[in-house]
């Protein structure tokens, strides 16, 4: 992969805030495997979701990954707390890591198609 970034729009009541993020992620290795990552401070208190996904560039190609939307609890201590949609995950970083790997099999995939 030549290039990840990963687009993140906040909304509330069904309407999402003109301004989105479109963030690079940064590759880093750790325990035998590949991944991106990156870190994206929200800035709307009244927010109740996230939408977002990943555009991957390979080979001049860029792909894009299906949105997903994820529900925002009320902030505790400052702090907003990510719960997600879909119950059987327990936190937004799990989310992550999940699409990481889907990131890295990718590439893999890419690698050994060329040979």
């Amino acid at each position: 992969m030549d290039e990840a970034r990963l687009i993140v729009q906040e909304c509330t009541g069904g309407m999402c805030f003109l301004n989105d993020y479109n963030v690079s992620m940064n590759y880093s290795y750790s325990c035998c495997m590949d991944f991106y990552e990156t870190q994206i401070e929200l800035i709307h208190k009244d927010a109740t979701q996230i939408k977002y996904y990943a555009k991957i560039l390979n080979n001049d190609t860029w792909y894009i990954s299906n949105r997903s939307i994820t529900n925002l609890s009320v902030p505790v201590n400052n702090n907003p707390v990510i719960r997600p949609e879909n119950k059987l995950l327990p936190g937004f970083e799990l989310m992550l890591l999940i699409f990481s790997a889907g990131l890295l099999l990718m590439r893999r995939h890419y690698k050994f198609k060329k040979r």
